[in-house]
């Protein structure tokens, strides 16, 4: 060990940080929006420190109370987007006035059986930068031994145990499993209207496309789910409480971890191109096509599938028609 106690107690002299743990209370919704991309969360991400903790529970709201509705065009049916964490994902790949095509599938890859453990589900880029923040909190834990900040080694380490407790609960949490029925190798095609005139077409097996897409992604929380919740709240605000007992350079590493943490995450997060959910991949596939009027695009969909009995329900129609007289059929807007 290295005694640089001077060093240590009085490092930026005049300056006060006895607030520093405050910080790990910031309302950042970083944590819940990667919690919201992997579907899920691994115990690795319990070394992923960085403010919003507390709010890792709070991921079924990601998606601002938005359940959009979309249409099977193969079949005719219309119904609404259930999965939030879904809807969060189309929500940050659509783009007004243009129609965006992403593909579902299920991962097949020899990785898959890790993800309890770490994920490297997102690009290559994105997994760097995530794994960069866990790097970042060993080097932390290492220096606050290193300078005898048993203070601040402690309440990183509180920290870490609050992460895994969120963690633990979310994954319980991800054992909804109902989907309705199995359609075993149909065929599916999924136009889903976000607000903001965002339009996805999401293609895919039918079975693929219910499980990323009805049901629940997170099933309520139980009584034991509460309690690590709660548990997880409690000892967050304990550390911030407790963070003016580290010595001057702890304080500054601490400050210095969640900033660079949470920057770390949040690009991380927004260079994933795809979104994992219950073992399945959604991601972009063919070009993004624009459009002068929505009606312009429910006439090319129209033409494609062969039907409009889903364009009516949607109200992209007025009536049910023939081709040939689509032009007197469609909404103009």
């Amino acid at each position: 060990m290295v005694d640089l106690p001077d060093w240590s107690h009085h490092a930026l002299t005049g300056v006060s940080l006895d607030a520093a743990g405050l910080v790990a209370l910031t309302d950042l919704a970083v944590i819940e929006r990667r919690t919201a991309l992997t579907g899920s969360s691994c115990f690795a991400d319990s070394l992923v420190i960085c403010p919003g903790i507390h709010r890792q529970s709070d991921a079924l709201r990601i998606h601002q109370g938005e359940y959009p509705i979309a249409a099977n065009t193969f079949s005719g049916y219309v119904f609404r987007v259930e999965n939030q964490g879904t809807v969060n994902y189309l929500q940050s790949v659509g783009e007004t006035g243009k129609l965006v095509t992403l593909k579902v599938r299920r991962d097949r890859s020899s990785w898959s059986r890790l993800r309890w453990l770490i994920d490297l589900s997102g690009s290559a880029l994105s997994t760097l930068l995530y794994m960069f923040t866990m790097v970042i909190t060993m080097i932390v834990l290492i220096f606050m031994i290193i300078f005898n900040d048993w203070w601040g080694m402690g309440i990183l380490l509180f920290l870490i145990a609050a992460r895994a407790s969120s963690i633990y609960s979310i994954r319980r949490r991800c054992s909804a499993n109902w989907h309705g029925a199995s359609e075993p190798g149909v065929q599916g095609a999924l136009l889903v209207l976000l607000s903001q005139d965002r339009w996805i077409r999401l293609y895919g097996q039918v079975d693929d496309i219910k499980a990323v897409t009805s049901g629940q992604w997170l099933r309520d929380g139980d009584t034991f789910d509460d309690f690590l919740s709660s548990v997880s709240t409690v000892i967050v605000y304990g550390s911030a409480a407790l963070a003016s007992n580290a010595t001057q350079i702890g304080k500054i590493m601490l400050a210095v971890m969640f900033l660079v943490n949470s920057g770390l995450l949040g690009m991380s997060n927004n260079l994933r191109h795809s979104l994992y959910m219950k073992d399945y991949i959604i991601s972009k596939t063919g070009n993004t096509r624009s459009y002068v009027r929505r009606t312009d695009m429910a006439h090319e969909l129209i033409k494609e599938t062969g039907r409009d009995d889903w364009a009516v329900k949607m109200g992209l129609v007025l009536t049910s028609t023939k081709h040939d007289d689509l032009d007197d059929a469609v909404v103009h807007v």
